[in-house]
């Protein structure tokens, strides 16, 4: 995804995209549980992200840590502008400060300094990739059936739409031009932070490891960690809470407590384990147990693992030498 290539016209992908939509609700339904997707809106063409619900057990929790943690990213968009050689030649540079209200003290901020351009040639780059990645398929059918291209389309495209994405002007930036990239490429990057989650735990949870469609999805994941610049303290800090994470087990809600707490409470919400409400809080209020047996609910200690990969009783850590040694990072 290095080279350089002429104005991609989006609109073919899309109409593809448009005439297989209703296809793809059908298709998915026949697809293994493990890495299911949502379906998407014909109407909407909405991205369609791995459905929580239709995920088992590790990649099931996984990827909900990964939401939590993602919902509570915030961005702030600053911009400059930089001047070469005299004032007749000037740019503007976009100053996003991601920062998470979760994270670790010392990896909760880092600054994306970028230009325009920049993110125009990475979306040039996108669809490019796409494009040819389509003309790999021999018909509609293969395309259908291909799980990684049906996330890869349905996540990146409506992203990458003018004027989703900010137009390319021919023009010196006026207020009005600045103020508007301003806010949609904020908006991009966090799109792009998204779609970097979903397709990372797609990956970890997939099989089919020797096909080209994992070599390409994989390829468009190194592109988006280059261009959001993940820094290396970051992929530590998610390859111990993918560690943890994994190592949770269910429990079942009548077994007996080895948590420690009085009554058969959540020592983190201080809720009890046993439910009377709806059954949609009963799945929300599932029990898991930690290595050392020390058992929560998955929601409360899956928030917990954003800021400490620790058991919030023992302090001991929540993954075995055997899990952590297991290489969970996407290359």
């Amino acid at each position: 995804m290095s080279a350089t290539w002429p104005h991609f016209p989006i609109h073919r992908l899309r109409l593809k995209w448009l005439r297989l939509s209703s296809t793809l609700r059908q298709s998915i339904d026949t697809m293994p549980s493990r890495s299911s997707l949502a379906s998407a809106s014909c109407d909407s063409v909405t991205p369609s992200p791995l459905a929580i619900d239709e995920l088992e057990g590790p990649a099931r929790r996984l990827l909900k840590a990964r939401h939590h943690d993602m919902d509570k990213m915030q961005i702030e968009t600053d911009t400059l502008t930089a001047m070469l050689h005299s004032e007749a030649i000037k740019f503007t540079v976009y100053k996003l400060q991601i920062r998470s209200t979760a994270r670790f003290v010392d990896a909760g901020e880092r600054m994306l300094i970028k230009r325009y351009s920049e993110f125009f040639y990475f979306r040039q780059t996108l669809l490019k990739f796409l494009q040819k990645w389509d003309l790999q398929f021999r018909d509609d059918a293969k395309r259908v059936q291909c799980k990684e291209f049906t996330l890869a389309t349905a996540l990146l495209l409506p992203a990458l739409e003018i004027p989703t994405f900010p137009r390319k002007h021919m023009r010196c930036d006026t207020a009005a031009i600045v103020s508007e990239r301003r806010t949609k490429l904020q908006s991009f990057v966090r799109t792009m932070l998204d779609v970097y989650t979903d397709i990372s735990v797609f990956l970890h949870d997939t099989q089919s490891r020797s096909t080209r469609a994992f070599t390409n999805l994989s390829e468009i994941l190194q592109g988006l960690e280059e261009f959001l610049d993940i820094p290396q303290q970051q992929k530590e800090i998610n390859r111990r809470q993918t560690a943890a994470v994994l190592a949770l087990e269910d429990v079942e809600v009548d077994s007996t407590s080895t948590s420690g707490c009085k009554d058969r409470s959540c020592c983190i919400c201080l809720n009890d384990y046993d439910s009377e409400d709806e059954e949609s809080e009963v799945i929300d209020n599932r029990m898991v147990k930690l290595p050392c047996s020390h058992q929560f609910h998955e929601d409360c200690v899956i928030d917990w693992f954003n800021t400490s990969t620790t058991c919030p009783l023992c302090r001991k850590p929540a993954y075995t030498d055997e899990q952590w040694s297991f290489d969970v990072s996407i290359h």
